[in-house]
């Protein structure tokens, strides 16, 4: 099995939160006359009722499809919801019963702030779509490496059908009075089938998010009013490790090569075996030290709970996490890199980035895998050179992110200065519109 094949058994799932109308009064249970669902003021679990009528709504949309997969849950309150009997493919066993379904549950960090529609009181959901093959959003290439770039770009022209969840999100707006703002999340979940990610697969996966988060992934994801509520924590300053106590507390420029070489030797996995695999997937020396460190410290990690630990922080979540393997449950990582903001959407932009991140992850072989990081490396010396803000451009090429796809990340950016992902604008969306092109969906 080739590297691409191997990566494209990766599957991914998607999660959104949005807000659901409810009714200030009993009297005025729709002060704005749309025929829209409002959650009445007198139910006395708002979040049950809601995650009930949103998965009823689009249970009943898609009755006569097969879009649904092996169907629609919610849940409300944590460990209620009691899964009815299902057989999982042979090629996707030992996940959470949850990734198997379209899943309704309440959202704790959605909720309403100082510029949201005063007519209603807003509750707080998220969807999340079932696991799906990677090959959705990263295409086994069939051409050499040389010529599949213009052949990438000439389909990111080609109009693409909406995906499942997009789908069932348009379903929603036309029935149910939305809303969104910046504490609305989008998280994407990454596994592997049929036997689950190896220790390796987290770490390259994390090896790579480091690297890259300071100066591409949390420059894509836009500004918001309120960072403590509208982001996550970034791994590369508020994690576990990214704490441990650095051998270079003043930085290396001033170290003599040697006296850098032994301070690194510090920060070298403790176990033969894990010291053997990071040599095997890692370039001898990276350009910049503390880097090197910190990268080695993960490389460390001897099981995948371990390295669950790393990522935590005492401060909240972080922009990675890993769920650890336990008993017949296959270890997956999360990703939390930005909002959902439909008014310009950034969803198959998300999916592609990071799924490339995966693919790539479990595809690539050692020697691959050691090439990238030393070319990542080497550009994250060159970009210092240029403003903060522009370095992602340089980077986002790395994930063979073609051209088309690029310009598209460029119009998000400029839409964060005075457009509709300002920060001001982001929490002003009001009410979300119907889309119209869901009905000729139903068709």
């Amino acid at each position: 099995m080739s590297a691409y094949e191997l990566g494209h058994l990766s599957e991914w799932n998607i999660e959104v939160d949005f807000l659901v109308a409810r009714a200030r009064t009993t009297a005025s249970p729709d002060v704005r006359g749309s025929d829209r669902w409002v959650c009445p003021a007198s139910i006395s679990n708002p979040h049950e009722a809601c995650a009930q009528y949103c998965a009823d709504l689009v249970t009943n949309y898609h009755a006569s499809r097969r879009t649904i997969g092996n169907g629609i849950q919610y849940q409300a309150v944590p460990e209620s919801q009691k899964f009815p009997s299902i057989k999982p493919s042979v090629h996707r066993r030992n996940m959470p019963k949850n990734m198997y379904y379209w899943w309704f549950s309440s959202a704790p960090r959605a909720r309403a702030n100082s510029s949201s529609p005063k007519e209603y009181d807003w509750i707080g959901l998220s969807m999340r779509c079932p696991l799906q093959s990677i090959r959705q959003i990263v295409p086994t290439p069939q051409v050499p490496q040389h010529s599949r770039a213009k052949n990438s770009e000439a389909s990111s022209y080609a109009p693409k059908p909406p995906l499942d969840i997009e789908t069932f999100l348009a379903v929603l707006r036309g029935g149910v009075e939305m809303h969104v703002n910046s504490s609305c999340q989008m998280r994407i979940f990454f596994c592997h089938q049929p036997d689950g990610m190896e220790l390796v697969h987290a770490k390259r996966m994390l090896t790579i998010c480091w690297m890259l988060e300071s100066d591409l992934l949390l420059k894509l994801r836009p500004d918001v009013r309120d960072p403590h509520i509208g982001h996550y924590l970034p791994i590369t300053t508020s994690s576990a490790v990214a704490n441990y106590q650095s051998h270079f507390p003043k930085g290396y420029m001033e170290d003599s090569p040697e006296t850098v070489r032994v301070r690194l030797k510090r920060s070298w996995p403790k176990s033969y075996s894990d010291m053997a695999i990071m040599r095997r997937n890692l370039p001898p020396k990276f350009r910049d030290a503390c880097l090197q460190e910190r990268i080695h410290l993960l490389w460390g990690a001897s099981t995948f709970g371990e390295l669950s630990n790393m990522l935590q922080s005492p401060d909240g979540e972080t922009t990675v996490a890993i769920y650890a393997s336990r008993a017949n449950v296959q270890p997956y990582v999360e990703m939390r890199y930005s909002v959902w903001h439909p008014q310009a959407e950034s969803m198959r932009h998300w999916l592609q980035l990071l799924g490339q991140i995966c693919c790539f992850s479990m595809g690539a072989s050692s020697d691959q895998f050691g090439r990238k990081i030393d070319e990542i490396d080497n550009l994250l010396m060159q970009v210092k050179k240029i403003d903060p803000e522009d370095r992602w451009k340089p980077l986002i090429s790395l994930m063979d992110i073609d051209s088309v796809a690029a310009y598209r990340w460029s119009e998000l950016k400029n839409n964060e200065r005075d457009g509709c992902l300002s920060p001001e604008n982001l929490d002003k969306q009001g009410v979300l519109d119907a889309l119209e092109w869901i009905g000729l969906a139903s068709r």
